[in-house]
């Protein structure tokens, strides 16, 4: 497993450092699934077939993985400009500048979905300090005022739960289903 993921890892689930059962087989199909990825890095954008590799993983478990299907709609899908992106060296060099961004992926994600977003896009990955846009649009009033003006992208069904980007948003969304259905069994 590279080292930066692995200790990435380590880092985000210290706060579980008390999870027993399901959250430690979540916790390792987690990291076990994105550690042999080569070239993975632990900000890195996931795909809708990383969380079905992930439940492959945990169906050799004891826990429960019925639920974590609906995790898929949380995960911007293939064929969003995102994940477009995310499918060649310059755009994945851009999306990890901008996954240092707060609510950076959401601002790729966010311009994408608009009219000409995937040119916008393809415009700000090829140029030098693109992140700095987004983080401009995504992070000041002004990049917000700027947002407001541009034509709204596809109305698209808004998932239940925030968007699931990384391994970490991943594995927080499948332990919080996790504890709810522990709740419901009790």
């Amino acid at each position: 497993m590279p080292y930066a993921l692995a200790a990435l890892m380590v880092l985000t689930f210290v706060s579980d450092s008390g999870a027993a059962g399901p959250e430690v087989e979540i916790r390792t199909a987690v990291i076990q699934h994105f550690g042999s990825l080569p070239d993975f890095r632990p900000t890195d954008l996931i795909r809708q077939q990383d969380l079905a590799a992930v439940i492959s993983l945990l169906e050799k478990t004891d826990v429960p993985v019925d639920r974590f299907a609906a995790l898929k709609s949380r995960i911007p899908a293939d064929s969003s400009e995102i994940q477009r992106l995310n499918t060649d060296a310059k755009g994945r060099q851009f999306l990890r500048k901008v996954a240092d961004v707060p609510k950076g992926y959401a601002g790729v994600e966010d311009l994408g979905s608009r009219p000409k977003g995937a040119r916008d896009l393809r415009k700000l990955s090829n140029s030098p300090g693109g992140e700095e846009m987004i983080a401009y649009m995504t992070t000041t009033p002004g990049g917000a005022k700027l947002m407001a003006m541009t034509p709204q992208g596809k109305a698209t069904d808004k998932p239940a739960g925030p968007r699931i980007y990384t391994p970490s948003d991943l594995y927080k969304a499948m332990i919080e289903l996790s504890r709810a259905d522990a709740r419901a069994a009790q």
